[in-house]
């Protein structure tokens, strides 16, 4: 069965990916040739890949959450450690790039050794997500590169054929294996992880107790 993050994207996410390429070919047309006038719609593109990808990994992060929760007693503890689980993580509010992905290491997994050792391609794809990141910090804060920016991206530009690259490299594409494989093949047995997420919620519950009350017991 999907997950509620996969059916998201299939149903909506990658609808908007594919209205930006419509209003690309409506505005530049789809002839072969340089497109001067597409610059906005290459620099949205960009823009709206970086977006939604964050977005089906940060759906996807609290799926496992989630799931992890859901095997653990007694109930009351349950939504106490899906938040602990999904507080303070990166990719609620930095961009997605390859670092911010390791917000997935709290459901114990070492996210980009397991996923680089899926496929032999996973290392190009986090390239690729990397480079994605660079050019969304660009033309988000519209400030020049830095010359370790200028390297990363190195090869690539703000153009329809370099975002379609970057879809395809599952970053943003029908299968977002990327992020998706990973968690899959990775994902902590909840029995092996219910002791350690019952000490986290421990430590969660304890904080949110006044001091006096806390006294009192």
């Amino acid at each position: 069965m999907p997950s509620r993050a996969f059916t998201i994207w299939q149903q909506e996410r990658i609808l908007r990916l594919d209205e930006i390429e419509a209003a690309h070919a409506a505005v530049g047309g789809v002839a072969p040739g340089r497109r001067y006038t597409t610059e906005q719609v290459n620099r949205a593109y960009v823009m709206t890949l970086a977006a939604q990808f964050q977005g089906f990994g940060r759906d996807l992060h609290s799926d496992a959450a989630l799931f992890l929760a859901d095997h653990v007693e007694p109930a009351p503890l349950k939504p106490v450690i899906a938040g602990a689980i999904q507080e303070g993580r990166k990719l609620d509010s930095g961009n997605v790039n390859p670092s911010n992905l390791a917000d997935f290491s709290r459901l114990g997994m070492e996210f980009w050794v397991q996923v680089n050792a899926l496929d032999r391609r996973n290392p190009r794809r986090q390239r690729r997500l990397e480079q994605l990141s660079v050019w969304r910090n660009h033309v988000a804060h519209e400030d020049e590169l830095t010359e370790h920016e200028a390297q990363i991206v190195s090869g690539t530009s703000l153009t329809l054929r370099w975002a379609k690259r970057w879809r395809r490299a599952r970053l943003g594409g029908r299968g977002t294996r990327l992020v998706s494989a990973g968690v899959s093949e990775g994902r902590p047995q909840p029995p092996a992880t219910d002791q350690r997420l019952r000490r986290s919620a421990g430590r969660s519950l304890r904080s949110r107790v006044p001091p006096q009350q806390a006294r009192s017991r």
